[in-house]
This record gives structure tokens, sequence and C-alpha cells, in this order.
């Protein structure tokens, strides 16, 4: 290998390559953490917080602010991070500590899964520091920069329905509602994505049907005593969430009616909002 005037050569046997190379003068200094001291989130609950999110994140760049996660960072303790692409929204909820101010930005999806990648230790301490412009991630063998999504966050909070308008609060095991949807899901119309979801006493019924390709209807039992409701979904959107979270997990879905958004919560650490389809 050598340098030429005009790249770096590599060549071997019958082989050979030039390639264009830059100054490395001009390459951006390293960010300095210790300047900033930062947050710390515990790698394994951050880990967790990610994937319950940026799944959502929208991946048209008409709606560029919703491509990134919101993550809040506040000096209560708790850390905060929020995705929706307009038609859902997953919002996860941990520990933080060192939060000396209020923060927030909007970390882009690319980013997010980056450093997802570089969590092996689930104990590890992580340091992250949120800059005007930028976000600073420190694991134990990565710093990660990354530019901030530029723009204003949907207001999330209003669009979570309110404790006193919820009609059905219904208990269900995360694993058998994906392995109904998963199986309802079969017979679902390409065009018009509707997965109906019966929820009854006793029992909840999952029905799709697919013009003349036949019909699904699935039902399983529930500990629900409350009244009637039916509500459509796009079952991908149901499938996108239950498949990060444990199959024993015990969620709780609170409706109001067949046209208002369903609330899916897992305790206080999860909630995922999904509009109905008319």
């Amino acid at each position: 290998d050598r340098v030429a005037g005009s790249g770096i050569m590599v060549s071997g046997g019958s082989l050979e390559y030039e390639l264009p190379y830059e100054d490395p003068d001009q390459f951006p200094d390293l960010p300095d953490l210790d300047a900033d001291g930062g947050a710390q989130l515990t790698a394994g609950p951050l880990k967790e917080m990610i994937r319950r999110t940026t799944f959502a994140c929208a991946s048209e760049t008409a709606r560029f602010t919703m491509t990134g996660v919101h993550w809040g960072l506040e000096a209560d303790g708790t850390a905060r991070l929020v995705a929706t692409d307009g038609r859902r929204l997953a919002m996860s909820s941990g520990s933080v500590s060192g939060v000396k101010a209020n923060a927030q930005a909007i970390i882009p999806s690319k980013a997010m899964h980056a450093l997802e990648r570089n969590l092996l230790d689930d104990e590890e301490e992580i340091r992250v520091v949120l800059r005007p412009s930028e976000a600073l991630f420190r694991t134990g063998r990565s710093v990660l920069s990354t530019r901030l999504v530029e723009g204003r966050f949907p207001d999330y909070k209003a669009v979570i329905p309110k404790r006193e308008k919820i009609v059905a609060r219904v208990p269900i095991q995360a694993g058998a509602l994906f392995s109904a949807v998963r199986q309802a899901a079969i017979m679902v119309d390409d065009e018009t994505r509707k997965l109906i979801l019966n929820f009854n006493p006793g029992k909840l019924s999952l029905q799709a049907a697919h013009g003349t390709g036949g019909k699904s209807r699935v039902e399983i039992p529930i500990e629900f005593q409350g009244p009637a409701i039916s509500i459509a979904f796009n079952p991908q959107y149901l499938l996108d969430m239950l498949k990060q979270l444990a199959a024993d997990a015990p969620l709780e879905v609170d409706l109001i009616d067949g046209n208002h958004p369903a609330l899916f919560r897992l305790g206080d650490g999860f909630q995922y909002l999904v509009m109905p389809l008319s």
C-alpha cells in the first residue's frame, strides 16, 4: 500500500485499486463528555426503553420531527422516551440520575439503533449529555455522538386519554394477544388492513375478512365484565408492539369506544397508543 498524488494505492498480485482520501486534520474533534458531567442510566433498562419505542418512529421524511425518538430527562429522576408516526405512539419510562435541570432532545432513529447495539453489559452505567445541537452517549466501549433532529415534537401528553374518559379497562397477557392477532391477521384484506377486536364479557374475539379470499375468527378468554366494545386496528401496529414484550407481560387495554384511540399499558413504565381504523 502507498499514498499516490490523488489517492491511496492498494495492490496485491494482479489487483490494484486507487482510493480517494481526505486530509485527516479535517476530521472533527472527538466530543468531550467530561466538561458536561452528564446523566447516568443503566444499560439494561435503557436498552429495553429503546426497543419499546424506536419501532414507532416515522419513516416518511415529510414527518421529519417524527423520524427520531424524543428524550426527556427530568430532575426528579425520570427518563422518558417517546416515538410516534402519527398513527401510533410508544412511550417508555425509567430511572435516571445526575440530571440537574430538565432536558429534552429528539435523537435520530439510526443513532438509537447504534446505541442499542453498543449496550452489551446490562449492569453498565451509560453517560448521556444532551446539548443544543447534539447528543453524546458513552458506554464502556465507545462514545456515540449524533446531531439532533430539528423541529418541534408533537405534544404527546395531549393525546393520552384522560383516566375519567376510560369506559373499559381490560387485563390481558401479551403473549396470548400476540398469538391471537397473528392467527387472525392471516385473513386481513390487503387494502383495508382491518382487524376487528370485539371485547365482550369473558372473551375477546378477533375477526378479519379478505374479500372473496375467506374470513378468520379467533377467540381468547379475558377477565372482563364491562360493556361490549368493537374496535378495528391495523394488526401490524399491534404485532410491532407485542413482540417487544415478554409473553407473560400483564397488559391492560384502556378503551373509550370504537372511534377513539386505545391505550395499551404495562405498569407505569410503558404506554402504547393506537389509532383505530374506521
